[in-house]
């Protein structure tokens, strides 16, 4: 994800809380504030209007996490909960206020995350 003037790459395989951010111009990377929680295969995009980086769902413990986190100036604070736990699953922000939400790994829903508000509208099965 590129946010805030850096490269951020976090959860996946090893280490799936861990964040760290890339320095183009020394190549390297470096380790950031780790995730509050595991997260494998996670989805994520950038919402509002401060830009937040929100990180939604993944793998946690064999099971899809129905938590989500905002990362902002390197640091990971709770974020709306989802209706369902969620993994392989695909987030698109649609405005400053508004994330669609579909659950990728049997496709069983969709809905619409009112960022601001921080609640669902319009879930589909």
């Amino acid at each position: 994800m590129y946010h805030d003037g850096v490269i951020s790459a976090c959860g996946g395989i090893p280490d799936y809380n861990v964040c760290y951010d890339y320095d183009i111009s020394s190549r390297n990377w470096t380790r950031v504030n780790d995730l509050s929680e595991d997260r494998y295969f996670p989805t994520s995009s950038v919402v509002g209007s401060r830009q937040d980086w929100l990180i939604s769902g993944g793998l946690n413990n064999a099971a899809g996490s129905a938590t989500t986190e905002i990362r902002a100036n390197g640091v990971s604070t709770p974020g709306p909960t989802l209706n369902e736990g969620v993994f392989y699953s695909c987030q698109l922000t649609l405005n400053e206020t508004h994330v669609f939400y579909t659950d990728g790994y049997d496709a069983l829903w969709t809905s619409i995350l009112d960022y601001e508000q921080g609640i669902f509208h319009d879930q589909v099965r």
